[in-house]
């Protein structure tokens, strides 16, 4: 399901622009360069989508939650 691609690539995402943001601010403290706007987009670009990704999945498992009890469906001891 599209549930699955999401919990799939969100975290990738996550961690892909996490490791270039990273990368990149060390690079940009060690040279005492300003980073560019392209850089700083290419580390949060993905950041947002992977975050966004893993919140549209959490939303659909919470909305696919059982809505019924189960204890009203067993037969009772009486």
């Amino acid at each position: 399901s599209v549930a699955s691609v999401e919990l799939l690539l969100g975290p990738l995402l996550l961690l892909f622009g996490a490791g270039i943001g990273i990368w990149a601010w060390e690079r940009s403290i060690a040279s005492g360069v300003t980073a560019s706007a392209g850089t700083v987009m290419l580390a949060a670009l993905p950041v947002l989508l992977g975050v966004q990704l893993l919140l549209s999945w959490l939303s659909f498992d919470v909305s696919l939650a059982p809505r019924d009890p189960v204890a009203s469906t067993l037969p009772s001891d009486d």
